[in-house]
């Protein structure tokens, strides 16, 4: 087996304090609590990680490695819009980094920014990976999802993990074990705030706006009632809908954030994948953890799964 077991995090500002220098307990309470899950770990808002010859990546790097007893290091990627990349932590032992898109001159292609190679460091078995986080705004959105149709074309295992900042359209009014889905209720948003994460549309009032689905649905498809599955993806899949819709496992589904003013909770910390990395996933593996910190510390939960990658090496 070519096992790698993973965690992905998004932690509030990088730890990154008022009066400057960080506190990274909150991410080490969280990632360090299962350090079997760190053979790679992704982490989103490096605020200001490059800073300072890079003190935060490595005080963040060094706090991990402490408390989980593992050699990890540490690579950071950038994003167009401000000093807050995602930061890729791995095990050396474990996983091997090829070339990385991440931050720093020359400036890789828009669509290449933060695009890893790597491979499993026992085996060779390759696969890609692109953190994700995405614009809180929706134009920015769609862009970012068009830009990653590419790995849905890609012959080996690739994932996309991070934070979307929207969901994708549920279809159904509830989960698979019958439970209702959180329902965003737009008109307790200020009018400034209202279509951060709505769809907007001419003549429609709060009480109308619907979650702006669209960029997820352009990757993962759009859900079909009558069939049950999602309806024209880009060959591209939700790990969690994997986990609960192929393997039963319904927690998979759980919110990622704390419940918000709106009144929704959604699920928008996501890992995807394309054809091969879809087949990668292990059986019980997908999980949301609890949440450890209130919503001013921590307003995101962890999510940790685990691939095989010899799995989607098809011919291998």
């Amino acid at each position: 087996m070519s096992t790698i077991r993973v965690t992905l995090l998004n932690f509030r500002e990088g730890g990154r304090l008022p009066g400057g220098g960080y506190d990274m307990g909150p991410c080490v309470d969280v990632v360090a609590a299962d350090p079997g899950s760190c053979d790679l770990v992704v982490i989103c808002e490096g605020n200001h990680y490059a800073f300072q010859g890079a003190t935060g990546k490595h005080q963040l790097a060094n706090a991990l490695a402490a408390a989980t007893g593992r050699p990890l290091v540490a690579e950071l990627g950038s994003l167009a819009r401000g000093e807050f990349g995602p930061v890729v932590i791995y095990d050396p032992r474990f996983v091997r980094i090829d070339s990385f898109y991440g931050y720093g001159f020359p400036l890789p292609a828009q669509d290449k920014r933060n695009w890893l190679e790597a491979c499993h460091a026992k085996t060779g078995h390759k696969f890609g990976l692109l953190p994700l986080h995405w614009h809180h705004l929706s134009s920015p959105r769609m862009f970012a999802a068009e830009e990653v149709t590419f790995t849905g074309e890609l012959p080996y295992p690739v994932f996309l993990a991070g934070d979307t900042n929207t969901p994708a359209d549920g279809g159904k009014t509830t989960r698979p074990d019958g439970t209702p889905r959180p329902r965003t209720d737009y008109s307790r948003l200020s009018p400034a705030k209202r279509h951060h994460k709505g769809r907007w549309k001419p003549g429609k009032h709060p009480r109308d706006i619907v979650d702006d689905t669209a960029p997820l649905d352009y990757l993962l498809g759009w859900w079909d009632e009558h069939t049950q599955t999602r309806v024209n993806h880009r060959n591209l899949f939700d790990l969690a809908e994997i986990a609960a819709y192929r393997y039963g496992e319904h927690d998979a589904l759980t919110p990622t954030v704390h419940p918000r003013a709106d009144g929704s909770a959604p699920r928008i910390d996501l890992v995807i994948s394309n054809l091969a990395g879809r087949d990668c996933l292990l059986p019980g593996s997908f999980r949301v953890e609890p949440f450890r910190h209130p919503a001013s510390v921590m307003d995101h939960a962890a999510v940790r799964f685990a691939v095989d990658l010899e799995k989607g090496h098809y011919t291998s």
